[in-house]
């Protein structure tokens, strides 16, 4: 039975042991321009990923929670409602001046 430390020293002891009689030299030769081009388009990968590890949490400094303003949409109507679209000019020929307050006759009399 072996301890808490002593267990983990002896397995890399072991890995150690297995390294040591796994490798031969021209192996090495060979697996070192491999391994350099493997850790090349790790780092390219990571790179062209980006850093977006960490996202922070909100802290809520309210005691009311009001809901956030998000996107919203522009109206697009069925027809315009606006009445100044396509005015066309009341007092034509053919209209009748029902109260006529701005003439002569109604600053004269009283």
């Amino acid at each position: 039975h072996y301890g808490r430390g002593s267990y983990a020293l002896c397995l890399r002891l072991k890995w150690r042991q297995k390294k040591a009689t796994t490798t031969t030299a021209p192996a090495a030769k060979t697996a070192a321009p491999a391994a350099a081009a493997q850790k090349a388009t790790k780092a390219a990968k990571a790179q062209l990923k980006g850093v977006h590890t960490k996202s922070a949490t909100k802290i809520w400094k309210r005691t009311h929670f009001f809901r956030p303003h998000t996107h919203t949409l522009s109206r697009q109507p069925k027809y315009s409602r606006a009445t100044k679209v396509n005015p066309r000019n009341k007092m034509d020929a053919y209209s009748v001046i029902k109260y006529p307050a701005h003439h002569r006759g109604c600053n004269e009399g009283d």
